[in-house]
């Protein structure tokens, strides 16, 4: 192989592992699961405090862009997020149901296939205090008050209140441990 030619594969080869390294970032800016979450929950807040402040055209306008970025997150990813919640809410996985009357604290973690809304029978909807950790595939409905620093435990069905700080509920329906 002569010089010219070993030249020109080694610029090919650092030609493409630029590019390969411009695509990796193009890919975890758009497609990262915790990117996805994050702007998933960042559309969500935009949403719901334009929905409730939406004099004027221009934030008539963001109200618009940011319900239609909500539901591009809801279809796509499955998240639906449509209650108030504090800050710092953690999502670790998808299929996440939230109904828009849920109040949640602030550090609550989601580890994913949650769903957290009324019972179908009325209207009233749960309400989570903060550093609340919720298991994967529990079920909160109802009017239910969940305490802090609560632990659910995964495929828990919360249907009561649980005002005792710091307890661990698990079980079908859930009950302290």
């Amino acid at each position: 192989m002569n010089k010219e030619l070993a030249s020109e594969i080694k610029e090919y080869k650092e030609f493409y592992k630029e590019k390969k390294w411009l695509k990796n970032i193009y890919h975890y800016i758009t497609s990262h699961p915790n990117i996805i979450i994050r702007n998933s929950v960042i559309c969500a807040k935009k949403y719901k405090f334009y929905k409730k402040n939406h004099t004027g055209i221009i934030n008539k306008i963001k109200m618009v862009f940011y319900g239609r970025m909500h539901n591009y997150y809801a279809n796509k990813y499955n998240l639906e997020l449509y209650g108030e919640f504090g800050k710092k809410l953690k999502i670790y996985h998808k299929n996440i149901i939230i109904n828009d009357k849920v109040k949640i604290g602030n550090n609550v973690i989601l580890h994913g296939n949650n769903c957290i809304g009324n019972n179908g029978k009325t209207e009233e909807c749960p309400e989570i205090g903060n550093n609340v950790d919720i298991g994967y595939g529990s079920v909160i409905i109802g009017n239910v008050k969940i305490a802090d620093n609560i632990r659910i435990g995964a495929n828990s069905v919360v249907t009561k209140t649980f005002m005792e700080d710091g307890i661990t509920i698990a079980g079908v329906p859930a009950k302290k441990i």
